[in-house]
């Protein structure tokens, strides 16, 4: 570096003088420092993080590239000189001027806050700081390097509600859960429904094994299945067993196993359903059936004793007053020749009447050939029988019905129901319209016998011998009965028939 100074006598420049000084080192420095400077700028512009510093009242002074794409800026303009209390939302200031506070105070600090850019996007943010000192170790500025953490926050809410919602299945879930050791059996693990099932607590199940909640002649079996799902590592099993509670009480559970990994062991997750209550009604419904089949068994002996007596009647009152009256019109004609003719001409018409009611009779006990005269004829026939001797008006529906597709024994109960329904419409409705109907839907049949009678209560009436009678038909041929029916409301008997259940018994 040279340094000269000139000398003016008379106007003129007549001589110089001046200093040369070796600045090689200093221009080494300065440059080294420029150097220097360049390069911490560009690691400051591509580096990834918001970098920027703040005055003491949280002024930006300076911000990267990477930070105004953060906060959503277009240019520096947008930032360089506003407040960065703006984009911070106002739950976080005070401990935002809390850490700036600090820094100026001389210490390191760091924060998780959430901020607002400028076009309204809310990100979740981690800021390191530290104070910026001059050349006399003055504090100016706060150097801060912060990071979107929105993802991995997300991230961790996303997976604290999938541990909460874990929790919460797993301890108000219906079922029983234990998971337990597959190499020693101990419970690692209950839930609440288990816990309140089996009556012990927590901390007490986690001292038991699974043996301990078995009885004794449930231990081998349950042994048995370790060792198989030992061998193949694989358990998925659906099977029924027999538990103790901690009050002693056995219970009746289904269980679902499955194998899994616990806390790096080997495990089964064991689901648990109580069936004790199903179990008992099972067999309950099993006592029941016995005393059903019992009462039909009553009922279809009780009915052939009814007709037996009504056969009986029928042949004494009846069939049996007219032959008595043939025998003694004969009687008269071989004693008496003069009005001869005229009883035995009488006695042929009590004979014919005789053979009539035989017929009438006869009809009304023996089947129907439904294989010659069908179905739908026979219930003609039977509605026409009944109108001849009772002020009934019978209609008939036939709906969808194709008779080639009912067993012979099906249309046989169809009209033995039928027969008696009407029966006892005669005896005791004292109606006066009846609707038969028969109608196909799919695989069902219904049959319908309505009346507009008296009508009465169903559950006074249950025991009776006619409803008994229908009831046992029907339920031989897979059938259920349904009455609705109300005092002076009319009585409706319903049958539904499955056809393919009643094709398989046929």
């Amino acid at each position: 570096m040279n340094s000269l100074t000139g000398i003016v006598e008379g106007n003129f420049l007549k001589r110089a003088w001046g200093i040369r000084k070796d600045i090689t080192l200093q221009k080494k420095s300065e440059e080294a420092l420029a150097e220097s400077e360049y390069r911490l700028r560009a690691i400051i512009q591509t580096d990834p993080e918001c970098i920027k510093l703040l005055s003491r009242e949280g002024t930006i002074l300076e911000m990267n590239p990477a930070g105004l794409a953060m906060i959503e800026a277009e240019n520096p303009e947008q930032v360089i000189g506003k407040n960065v209390f703006s984009i911070i939302l106002p739950e976080y200031k005070k401990a935002v001027e809390k850490l700036v506070k600090d820094v100026f105070e001389g210490r390191q600090e760091k924060l998780i806050f959430r901020i607002k850019g400028l076009k309204g996007r809310e990100l979740w943010m981690e800021t390191h700081c530290v104070p910026f000192r001059n050349a006399a170790g003055e504090i100016t500025a706060m150097l801060s390097v912060t990071r979107d953490i929105t993802e991995s926050k997300l991230a961790q809410a996303q997976l604290l509600k999938s541990e909460e919602q874990y929790k919460y299945l797993f301890n108000n879930n219906p079922a029983s859960i234990i998971i337990w050791d597959l190499d020693t059996l101990q419970i690692l693990e209950v839930n609440e429904t288990a816990v309140e099932l089996y009556g012990y607590s927590k901390e007490e199940f986690l001292e038991l094994t699974v043996l301990n909640i078995r009885p004794k002649d449930e231990q081998a079996r349950l042994l048995e299945l370790v060792e198989e799902v030992k061998k193949t590592d694989f358990c998925k099993k659906i099977m029924r067993w027999r538990h103790i509670t901690s009050s002693g009480n056995s219970i009746i559970m289904t269980i679902a196993s499955h194998s899994i990994q616990y806390n790096g062991k080997r495990a089964v997750l064991s689901l648990g359903n109580n069936i004790t209550e199903k179990v008992q009604l099972e067999n309950s419904l099993n006592e029941e059936r016995k005393i059903r089949h019992q009462q039909i068994t009553e009922a279809v002996i009780t009915g052939q004793e009814k007709e037996r007596t009504q056969l009986g009647e029928e042949l004494h009152d009846n069939i049996n007053q007219i032959l008595a009256s043939t025998k003694l019109y004969l009687e008269c004609s071989l004693k008496d020749e003069n009005p001869r003719v005229d009883l035995v001409t009488e006695s042929k018409l009590l004979i014919e009447k005789a053979m009539t009611e035989i017929r009438k009779l006869s009809k009304s006990l023996l089947p129907p050939s439904l294989g010659e005269v069908g179905l739908l004829q026979a219930l003609n026939e039977l509605a026409d029988n009944i109108k001849q001797v009772n002020e009934l008006s019978i209609s008939i529906q036939w709906k969808d019905v194709c008779e080639n597709e009912l067993s012979n024994k099906l249309k046989l109960t169809i009209f033995r129901i039928v027969q008696e329904q009407l029966n006892n419409v005669i005896k005791h409705a004292d109606a006066k319209e009846v609707l038969i109907s028969l109608s196909k839907d799919g695989n069902a049949l219904q049959v319908i016998v309505k009346d507009n009678g008296v009508g009465f209560e169903p559950d006074l009436k249950r025991n009776g011998v006619g409803l008994r009678n229908i009831t046992s038909r029907a339920e031989v041929n897979n059938g259920i009965v349904f009455i609705n029916s109300k005092p002076g409301e009319g009585c409706e008997l319903i049958v539904n028939f499955s056809l393919e259940k009643a094709l398989k018994t046929a």
